[in-house]
């Protein structure tokens, strides 16, 4: 383990009104689909761009949990 495991990145820049934090933020799928019902949720930091990518990536997760849920479930 090196000496910066575990800090958090930071910006470069001035301190004061411009300084720039890294934000948090969570996205919810809700999930209704034969015996599965429910919410997925989705952490993600100000460090991910969002745009299309972004939220293809949850889609693309979203339906890999689902999957995983009803193969659990004996549903094919």
């Amino acid at each position: 383990m090196t000496a910066d495991a575990g800090k958090t990145p930071a910006f470069k820049g001035r301190v004061g009104k411009t300084e720039k934090t890294i934000g948090n933020r969570l996205f919810g799928v809700f999930v209704c689909c034969g015996p599965v019902e429910g919410m997925f949720y989705f952490h993600m930091n100000n460090l991910v761009r969002g745009g299309a990518n972004m939220y293809c990536t949850i889609i693309r997760e979203t339906l890999w949990q689902l999957d995983k849920m009803l193969k659990n479930k004996g549903c094919s």
